[in-house]
């Protein structure tokens, strides 16, 4: 007799194990992150670790990271008055360059235009930004 536990065991690990890399990009996602030792701290050597995060997630875990932190961007740019220089090194970005490019290839305009937009469709920016 065979048994769907196993499969469903396997499955529920994958799982498991994405859960707890997303919790912790999400946390971390303004910090370098060494993903292999991430994956060695989920029980799982790299390459299985990002062929089940892809899997699940529809990107690698460095793509996640990157799109957790513009949209961290995004939010603050709708609602605060903070610098995108200031934005970007909060977020963990090595410039405001590197931001800004990244930015644009992502949502398809400058970080500056976007906050803009916003504040046109009728957004209140608040006049702290982070720490």
């Amino acid at each position: 007799e065979t048994s769907i536990a196993g499969p469903v065991n396997a499955q529920a690990r994958r799982g498991n194990v994405v859960f707890q890399a997303q919790a912790y990009l999400t946390e971390h996602c303004a910090e370098i992150v060494d993903y292999e030792a991430l994956a060695e701290s989920l029980g799982v050597p790299y390459r299985t670790f990002r062929h089940f995060f892809t899997a699940i997630c529809g990107v690698p875990p460095h793509r996640y990271q990157l799109l957790m932190r513009i949209e961290r961007a995004k939010r603050l740019l709708e609602s605060s008055n903070t610098p995108v220089a200031r934005i970007a090194s909060s977020l963990g970005f090595r410039s405001a360059w590197h931001f800004a490019h990244f930015f644009q290839r992502e949502i398809g305009c400058s970080a500056m235009q976007y906050r803009q937009l916003r504040r046109t469709k009728g957004y209140q920016p608040m006049e702290s930004g982070p720490e």
